[in-house]
């Protein structure tokens, strides 16, 4: 298991709470269930990497800070 994996949920979960995105609007966007997306954040359940890309791509944020908390670089805006 990736170190911090299992607290991966939690990050999507903050993300979507700081960006105002409802768990609806996400799970539309990121073309997964709203099930599927409550099961992640509640890290009952794990994710593929093609399900990753996607929510860290409607979350505007780097698929290693979802899965580590830490980021490689820095995005300038």
């Amino acid at each position: 298991m990736v170190e911090g994996y299992n607290n991966a949920g939690k990050r999507i979960y903050d993300l979507r709470v700081a960006q105002d995105i409802s768990r609806s609007d996400l799970a539309k966007k990121a073309h997964i269930s709203m099930k599927f997306l409550y099961e992640i954040e509640t890290c009952k359940k794990g994710f593929s990497a093609k399900t990753l890309l996607k929510l860290s791509k409607v979350l505007k944020t780097d698929c290693d800070y979802i899965l580590t908390g830490k980021r490689k670089y820095n995005k300038k805006n």
